[in-house]
């Protein structure tokens, strides 16, 4: 699990989806783009919970780890968010390389 900071406040969420996150914060830096995003967390009571996250090209988000609780997984979320980030960085031209 990982508590992603961002902007005064966190959240908890599993290891993958804050991966696929910070790939899309950054696809979207690159493209000084913005978007907000509806990401599965768990609550403080362990609970299945949603976070909206508004990221751009200013965003500054920080993922640590958490042992909250079992591994949340939503690989249907992450593979889109992946996906997503990648074809922004195709089309901008980019080296994904740093971004593995």
């Amino acid at each position: 699990m990982r508590r992603v900071a961002y902007a005064g406040g966190s959240f908890v969420t599993g290891n993958a989806i804050a991966e696929a996150i910070m790939l899309y914060a950054t696809s979207l830096g690159n493209a000084e783009q913005a978007t907000f995003l509806t990401v599965p967390t768990v609550n403080e009571d362990g609970e299945p919970a949603d976070a909206l996250l508004l990221i751009g090209p200013a965003s500054q988000l920080l993922a640590t780890h958490s042992s909250f609780g079992p591994e949340l997984e939503r690989p249907e979320f992450v593979e889109r968010l992946r996906a997503e980030a990648e074809r922004r960085i195709r089309d901008a031209g980019i080296d994904p390389t740093p971004f593995a």
